[in-house]
């Protein structure tokens, strides 16, 4: 994975030997010769860029439209120069004869990207079923810090914090809840910050980590106001905070002034900038998925649903569902790849290339700092 904007390739397989060489350069997501899943997937803002060879099968109207409409910008790759006369550049649209001139055209995208705002808070969460909430909260907070942004991942999951195991991390203070007790005595600082977060390193992904609860039973440790306290001062510090908050939202309003176990999960839901809904393509992950939106629109009804583990035929099922029996729609779908086990997270984080994508480029409010 390299640093640059998501791009996808509609090309011949011939293209391959320099697709491999822009490669070196930027991250690609996907190719395919299908104008009709080009199409698709540029719909589903999977992609920041797209590298089109210039053939007249490929320029067609209806990729043209859709990039311009998802805001992709589009480069079309004419060694020969048989565009020329027809197709002519425009705001978002350049013609290339080269490897060097995909280069630039990535380079002018990654500065257009870098004088945007991104997300500050991402709150990650799925349905009970384990549809892959951390490995989803590791690879985006990979991808962010491989863009170039400094990450902070944090682990609020009461139930079943595993974000330290996953990345094998050792340490006996579950660092958010350590920021948790400090902010509520306020004597958290950017000191204290730097104290409990541990580094992973993996490769060029360099994040730092807030780690989870080593038992479910401290629960009582990571309280609603004062993880808020502790992602306000983070905002000062990180470019993106990436939480993963578990999976269940439950409230126990039948019990007045009862400690609320997941009333920290649905605050941070509240205050992020940007919700992940992760949930897995499979009869019984769309309907956790399905019934899971429902009682997360009492906290927020604007998700970016994801769908985890995916097959063309089970992503197409699955949006079909969602279409059809809820008022969301898919926004990335992340495909099935060979490896099992959530130590691959980091390895395999392009594969989830497309989320970061989403991420970046949907659009927030201003974060309270």
């Amino acid at each position: 994975m390299k640093h640059g904007p998501v791009v996808g390739i509609l090309a011949h397989s011939t293209f391959r030997p320099t697709a491999e060489r822009i490669r070196e350069f930027v991250a690609v997501a996907w190719g395919t010769d299908s104008v009709v899943d080009a199409v698709a997937r540029i719909a589903r803002s999977e992609v920041a860029c797209i590298l089109i060879e210039a053939q007249v099968e490929f320029l067609s109207a209806n990729v043209l439209a859709a990039a311009r409409t998802a805001g992709v910008a589009i480069a079309v790759f004419d060694v020969l120069g048989t565009c020329a006369d027809w197709l002519e550049p425009e705001p978002g649209l350049s013609i290339v004869t080269s490897v060097d001139d995909c280069r630039s055209v990535f380079a002018r995208e990654i500065s257009s990207e870098s004088s945007t705002a991104t997300p500050r808070i991402v709150a990650v969460w799925g349905p009970p079923g384990s549809p892959g909430v951390t490995s989803t909260a590791i690879s985006v907070a990979a991808l962010a810090a491989l863009d170039k942004r400094r990450v902070m991942l944090c682990d609020a999951d009461t139930r079943g914090a595993s974000v330290s195991l996953a990345l094998g991390l050792l340490d006996d203070v579950p660092g958010f809840a350590a920021a948790s007790r400090l902010a509520g005595r306020n004597e958290l600082t950017a000191v204290e910050i730097k104290r409990l977060a541990l580094p992973a390193d993996r490769g060029k992904a360099q994040f730092s980590v807030l780690t989870g609860l080593p038992r479910s039973s401290r629960w009582s440790e990571i309280e609603p106001a004062k993880s808020v306290a502790v992602l306000d001062l983070l905002c000062s510090q990180f470019d993106v905070i990436v939480v993963d908050v578990g999976s269940s939202i439950e409230e126990n309003e039948w019990i007045d002034n009862a400690p609320q176990r997941d009333g920290a999960a649905r605050e941070i839901l509240r205050r992020a900038d940007i919700a992940l809904a992760v949930g897995t393509p499979d009869t019984l992950g769309i309907a956790r998925l399905i019934r899971g939106l429902d009682d997360l629109r009492e906290i927020r009804d604007d998700p970016l649903v994801v769908l985890n583990q995916t097959t063309r035929s089970t992503a197409t099922e699955a949006r079909s569902a969602m279409e059809r029996f809820t008022s969301h729609t898919v926004s990335v779908s992340v495909q099935r790849d060979g490896r099992r086990g959530i130590e691959d997270a980091l390895a395999r984080a392009n594969t989830f290339a497309p989320v970061w994508s989403a991420v970046k480029t949907t659009r927030v409010s201003a974060s309270v700092p």
